[in-house]
């Protein structure tokens, strides 16, 4: 899910019971003042973070990304820290590994079009034989 954190971390809880691993991939710098304000992430992560070990037993998994990465506008405050960021492809599960577990398929949610940054990622997944759909979602007040 490429979606704003604040949106997606609530799910977590729901993902879990139902048997979803959920791995937030949010490589936000958190502090303040920043670019892309950080307080409320902080305290998501801790507060829908599983308090015992989930069990898993080769499901579903979520990768929660951080829609909110690029920032909302180009220009950055030069009195606050700019925490904005590209997504580093080789920090996701590669493809290889994912096809060695039996991974055939990938659904992609994102407000818009995927983000540019995810383009190589992407094209692994379909060198590797693993399917890719896109699903647009209307996130609430973004």
């Amino acid at each position: 899910m490429d979606l704003p954190p604040q949106s997606t971390l609530p799910w977590t809880p729901g993902l879990l019971r139902a048997g979803v691993a959920v791995v937030p991939a949010i490589h936000r710098w958190c502090t303040a003042p920043a670019t892309i304000p950080s307080e409320a992430l902080v305290s998501q992560l801790a507060g829908f973070a599983p308090r015992q070990r989930v069990p898993w037993d080769r499901g579903p998994v979520v990768l929660l990304l951080d829609g909110n990465r690029a920032g909302a506008s180009r220009r950055a405050n030069r009195r606050a820290f700019d925490n904005r960021y590209h997504q580093n492809t080789d920090l996701l599960p590669s493809p290889d590994l994912l096809s060695g577990l039996g991974y055939r398929h990938s659904v992609w949610m994102s407000d818009g079009p995927l983000a540019a940054d995810l383009a190589p990622y992407i094209a692994r997944l379909e060198e590797s034989q693993i399917s890719v759909e896109v699903d647009l979602v209307a996130v609430p007040g973004h």
